[in-house]
């Protein structure tokens, strides 16, 4: 609805497509349009602007669970340092299963982006419940999961106290595996699509010189080029993708003052710790950095992460 609504509005000649001059006056930019004209023929088509139209709903959606999950972090938060610690969150009246699924990285904390991970599934959970639940009693038995589009495969999967029914708990679970899923699918083809663009000698794979060319740097092609084939294949490509989507994700989280950087103070409101920040400000301009432009300069991994920094040309 929303791409036949946007494709409506800025169809100014009704030959049901867009092309860039109608995309710009209808207040998108050169940079969207590019990204959605897939197939390079200067319009897009339904299926392209369906897919702009998904990418906006998503991030939406994001954006609410990260308002949620900020909400929520402040309330289970007792001691004040910008991250959740299992026993806050015990004591919230979370489960110690439910805070293991969540606590992605490992270090015995919520944070930011891991508590905005947790909104949206619970949404997604709350969603698929009302639409699976015909009786109306805050669960889904198996004929209603079977009756809503699950498996028996998967019904069994989740109700892991087999009881015959998922619970809230078993269905934010299944919500959040869902959205695990989606982020790879997201990944993947993303990474398809950088990959086609990239490879100019149509051998399906990136060599370092056509990164380059593309605008990448020697150290981003370095970190992702993981078994040293000199190459970045589909796999390697999709990480990347998944890397710069993360990477993207907890700017908007940490970035308070929406400058597209991170400096200091956000990142420890953001959860971070002063060694963490220090560690990966690497031009030491206090300042972390986000970016898809050709000018990147260093690209490391921080939890799962993907922060680009780029030179900055005044002081803090």
């Amino acid at each position: 609805a929303s791409a036949e609504s946007d494709t409506k509005l800025m169809d100014a000649n009704r030959d049901r497509m867009v092309d860039e001059r109608e995309f710009l006056a209808g207040g998108g930019s050169k940079d969207e349009f590019d990204r959605y004209d897939r197939n390079r023929d200067g319009v897009l088509d339904e299926a392209e602007m369906e897919r702009r139209a998904v990418d906006k709903l998503h991030d939406q959606e994001e954006t609410r669970a990260a308002a949620q999950g900020d909400s929520d972090l402040k309330r289970m938060d007792t001691n004040k340092d910008h991250v959740v610690s299992e026993q806050e969150f015990l004591n919230a009246g979370g489960s110690k299963d439910e805070f293991k699924l969540y606590d992605e990285n490992r270090d015995g904390v919520l944070d930011g982006a891991e508590m905005a991970k947790r909104a949206a599934a619970q949404a997604s959970a709350e969603s698929d419940t009302k639409l699976m639940d015909a009786n109306r009693d805050r669960m889904v038995d198996e004929r209603e999961f079977l009756a809503g589009g699950g498996s028996k495969d998967e019904f069994d999967r989740y109700d892991r106290n087999k009881d015959g029914v998922l619970d809230e708990a078993e269905m934010e679970r299944r919500a959040a595996d869902k959205l695990h899923d989606q982020e790879e699918t997201r990944a993947a083809a993303q990474g398809d699509s950088d990959l086609k663009r990239m490879d100019t000698n149509k051998d399906h794979v990136v060599s370092e010189q056509e990164f380059l060319n593309a605008g990448g740097s020697k150290d981003e092609f370095k970190l992702y080029d993981e078994n040293r084939d000199g190459v970045l294949d589909g796999a390697e490509m999709a990480k990347r993708a998944a890397a710069q989507a993360s990477a993207e994700s907890d700017t908007k989280l940490m970035d308070a003052n929406r400058d597209r950087m991170v400096d200091e103070r956000e990142f420890l409101a953001g959860g971070g710790s002063k060694d963490e920040f220090d560690r990966y400000d690497r031009n030491r301009d206090c300042l972390l950095y986000t970016s898809d432009a050709a000018d990147e300069e260093d690209s490391v991994d921080l939890g799962g992460r993907r922060i680009i920094k780029k030179k900055k040309k005044d002081g803090f």
